[in-house]
């Protein structure tokens, strides 16, 4: 379209079961103690140590106890749990964050409320839980991440549909502040989904996926967001329902997000779009693509997660539906048109329309979390691309 800020192109197709990069000499694949589930598509962090700290849900008694896993080393070989919180036995996400401390924070709603845990020592076995810091909140849609002195950042959303900011005003978050960004008029959790990051200034961003609004990307102009975010509002280049957002920034600020949504009607797909900022105030033409992964047995794909590395290209992970498999996709979107994006299948075994959370390990290599045949697996790439 003429005059628009939105470069796009047609949608790349993925068949799932169609030839794909082999992995086996790129990646070390772990299972985690059996009985485990993956606490949602952010549950997943490394820290200065180069270890993962995973966050899992097992059931004990008929009450879900939430816990981080706690990596001895970078392929996660080994490791132990480290409980934070028991919650009644229904839909329950949480995000996880770990600070230039080496130290572990999770954030998640119980209650009604938004709470964030934080690990005291290394070994975690006495770890402090904030009082409440919002009421009404969704179980669905947290993210948190830190600023430089290891305070939380949360993004969330309330049950009525408006989107805030929790900005901690130190690392056990015992005072912190709410500002609101969005008011979507939302109110079924099943279908928003937010996501935060923050630039090397400790500038917030945030990305929304809604219903009612779509998608967007608010950029706030100082440390709290007191002063009014900028907006850019990402143009909906899917057809479906929105299913996830995840995003990421690169060295200098500049924004790359990555939602998904019910692809074709006809099919079990999944539709992923990417969008990339042409710089750190998202100010001239969005690079944009779509790209459709069809499964042929009917089912959906499951959620995606997004990390951009040194190189500012992206690489997003998902699984596929039936027979399962844990994908990488690695490319700007301009790779697509010009065929120079891939497809790397990291884990034939990865359970049917698995979430995945993915973060960057030691050198800028990916580590994915992702539920296996027998419970929580961790997938350590030995190259940047996972190839």
């Amino acid at each position: 379209m003429a005059g628009s800020r939105f470069a796009a192109a047609a949608a790349a197709v993925f068949v799932v079961g169609a030839a794909v990069g082999a992995p086996a000499d790129f990646t070390t694949i772990r299972n985690l103690p059996a009985g485990l589930s993956l606490g949602g598509p952010t549950a997943l962090a490394v820290g200065p140590s180069g270890s993962p700290v995973v966050g899992v849900i097992e059931s004990v008694s008929g009450d879900l106890r939430l816990s981080w896993y706690l990596c001895d080393d970078e392929t996660c070989s080994s490791g132990r749990l480290a409980p934070f919180a028991t919650v009644p036995l229904a839909f329950t996400r949480f995000s996880v964050a770990v600070g230039t401390d080496g130290r572990a924070v999770a954030a998640y709603a119980f209650a009604g409320s938004l709470f964030v845990a934080r690990c005291n020592s290394a070994a975690c076995d006495a770890p402090t839980v904030s009082a409440p810091i919002d009421a009404n909140v969704a179980t669905a849609g947290i993210d948190v991440t830190m600023w430089a002195d290891n305070s939380p950042v949360v993004s969330y959303m309330q049950t009525n549909g408006r989107v805030r900011l929790a900005i901690c005003g130190d690392p056990r978050c015992s005072a912190p502040l709410s500002q609101t960004l969005f008011d979507t008029g939302e109110t079924n959790q099943a279908y928003f989904h937010t996501a935060v990051a923050l630039t090397a200034g400790d500038l917030p961003r945030v990305a929304l996926a809604s219903r009612t609004m779509g998608y967007q990307l608010a950029l706030c102009k100082d440390a709290e967001c007191f002063q009014s975010p900028s907006v850019v509002a990402l143009p909906n280049i899917q057809s479906g329902e929105a299913r996830g957002i995840a995003m990421a920034l690169s060295s200098d600020g500049t924004a790359t997000v990555a939602h998904s949504s019910d692809g074709l009607p006809s099919f079990g797909s999944l539709s992923i779009g990417i969008y990339q900022c042409p710089n750190p105030d998202c100010t001239g033409t969005i690079a944009s693509h779509r790209f459709l992964v069809i499964d042929p047995f009917g089912w959906p794909a499951g959620l995606p997660a997004l990390v951009v590395g040194a190189d500012s290209v992206p690489l997003a992970a998902f699984g596929s539906g039936q027979y399962g498999g844990m994908h990488v996709l690695h490319g700007r979107p301009r790779d697509f048109v010009n065929s120079a994006a891939s497809v790397t299948m990291l884990d034939a075994q990865s359970r049917p329309s698995s979430m995945v959370a993915m973060a960057l390990g030691p050198q800028g290599r990916p580590v994915l979390a992702y539920l296996g045949p027998e419970g929580v697996r961790v997938a350590s790439c030995n190259t940047r691309t996972c190839q």
